[in-house]
């Protein structure tokens, strides 16, 4: 095959794949998107040595990020031209507001370095002992990463802190029984119930789930003229801390009913109305995630929908709290 003047390669990376596409040289030149490749050394030069047999030169373009400049080293190493462009500089359609993901400093210096954590959950016992564990040659940067750790560490000292206190006060708060109750629904732990508690009250001041609903502020908007109703996004009038724990406890209903290990006590200890309750919950809002999502709806979505949905199983669970106290 002959050679063609020039191309120019961009590559979308990660730290597992990379999204490569090539534009031939010239105003009309083609664009062709080549596919993802495993983010290795010697997929990359195979690619530069499938490429470089058709075009007498190529300059390769990717975007800096996590994964530092291995890859431009790597490039140069085999002579190949390489701009590492910053994210601020590259071109984006007019309204494009997505955005990636924050990640963690530690995380972004075992990018750089090409450490990439081979299990699946993150930030467990598990993790934490292979970051420990990773051996790392120049002084200045195993100092920055020790650092890194130390503030881990001193945070997860800090939450810990916060959570005994806590549990310690609870049991004298005059809502200490419904914040027991609500353990037994999914997705609501200690902290989760006393946050809720903490920004709502007494729950029995409102007369229905509606109500409650209300003033959280996960219903929809609504702009009515005439006999024309056209319903929004969630208004967000109510109270945003609130809001966002129940949105956080709602993620948990994409997984399937059940009731784990550390669960079953919390649930034990409930009475039997409230844990019908808490069971009833998870059956209807773990398939209404499911069925949301076959209808095409966005996972924040349909977590904001869950988490109102989750509202009313709250009210529903205080009111028969007080019931059961009554009886």
């Amino acid at each position: 095959m002959g050679h063609h003047t020039e191309a120019f390669v961009g590559i979308d990376t990660s730290k597992l794949r990379n999204a490569v596409a090539v534009a031939d040289s010239g105003r009309g030149g083609e664009v062709r998107y080549l596919g993802e490749f495993p983010a290795t050394e010697a997929v990359i030069q195979k690619l530069g040595a499938k490429l470089a047999a058709k075009y007498r030169h190529l300059t390769f373009c990717y975007e800096a990020g996590p994964t530092g400049y291995g890859l431009y080293r790597l490039l140069k190493s085999l002579g190949h031209e390489c701009l590492v462009v910053a994210p601020s500089l590259v071109p984006k359609k007019a309204g494009d507001r997505v955005k990636t993901n924050r990640r963690d400093a530690v995380s972004l210096a075992m990018l750089r370095l090409g450490r990439i954590y081979p299990g699946k959950t993150t930030w467990g016992p598990a993790h934490m002992k292979w970051l420990m564990a990773q051996k790392i040659e120049h002084r200045e940067q195993r100092i920055a990463f020790e650092e890194l750790l130390e503030g881990i560490r001193q945070e997860s000292e800090r939450v810990e802190r916060l959570e005994n206190a806590i549990r310690e006060v609870v049991p004298e708060w005059s809502l200490a029984e419904v914040v027991a109750a609500l353990q037994a629904v999914r997705g609501i732990d200690l902290i989760a119930a006393v946050g809720v508690l903490a920004e709502i009250g007494d729950l029995s001041r409102f007369q229905n789930p509606r109500e409650l609903m209300g003033y959280l502020g996960p219903v929809p908007s609504e702009n009515s003229t005439g006999d024309k109703v056209k319903r929004g996004g969630i208004t967000k009038a109510g109270n945003g801390r609130a809001r966002r724990i129940l949105v956080e406890a709602a993620w948990s209903y994409r997984y399937p009913p059940r009731v784990s290990r550390d669960k079953q006590p919390k649930v034990e200890a409930a009475p039997r109305r409230v844990r019908e309750i808490a069971w009833k919950a998870q059956t209807r809002l773990c398939g209404r995630f499911r069925s949301l999502e076959r209808k095409g709806k966005r996972r924040t979505v349909i977590a904001t929908a869950i988490a109102r949905e989750l509202s009313a199983f709250i009210w529903a669970t205080n009111r028969e709290l007080m019931a059961h106290r009554q009886a």
